[in-house]
């Protein structure tokens, strides 16, 4: 176990340190911000690649992921309180989201991905691609529907990705 989360820290090193050896001055707030998110990002991937070093796929990981954090989530979660939530998590990680419908039906939640180019550059060497990223996160907001009797149903729409969110039937 020890041996395989040497590469999780590596990589967690490798994005934060130089950030921070050429930040002479106090960081500005949204310098603060960018590099929490790149940290997070990190964080994230050092994650699944220790979950798939240990044999588990991007779904399994995110499943796991889901499960510890459904609780987390309003006990009477709604689609739409789902939609709206997701919405202000991935703006909080720097991606875009949108929501497109809001009825008491189902709830619809438009967001991008990371950049693709940053992300090969940063992460592409030890195995990670964007694709991976994404499922990942589609796994754990699955999970968190699943765990409250809603559906996640999400799908590519060009350059974003759309979810639909739905009670269970």
């Amino acid at each position: 176990m020890r041996r395989s989360l040497i590469p999780a820290v590596l990589l967690l090193c490798i994005t934060i340190a130089p950030a921070r050896a050429q930040q002479a001055a106090e960081p500005t707030p949204e310098q603060t911000i960018a590099a929490l998110r790149s940290q997070w990002q990190a964080l994230f991937v050092a994650s699944l690649l220790n979950a798939r070093a240990h044999g588990q796929s991007t779904a399994e990981f995110g499943t796991s992921i889901g499960r510890i954090f459904a609780p987390s989530w309003a006990q009477d979660l709604t689609p739409q309180g789902l939609a709206r939530g997701m919405r202000a998590n991935i703006r909080l990680i720097g991606l875009e989201a949108e929501l497109l419908e809001d009825t008491t039906e189902q709830a619809v939640v438009r967001f991008s991905h990371p950049d693709s180019a940053q992300f090969s550059t940063r992460y592409g060497a030890r195995g990670a691609t964007v694709t991976d990223y994404d499922e990942a996160l589609k796994a754990v907001v699955r999970q968190i529907a699943v765990d409250h009797g809603l559906v996640w149903d999400q799908r590519a729409d060009g350059s974003r990705l759309v979810a639909k969110v739905t009670c269970k039937r």
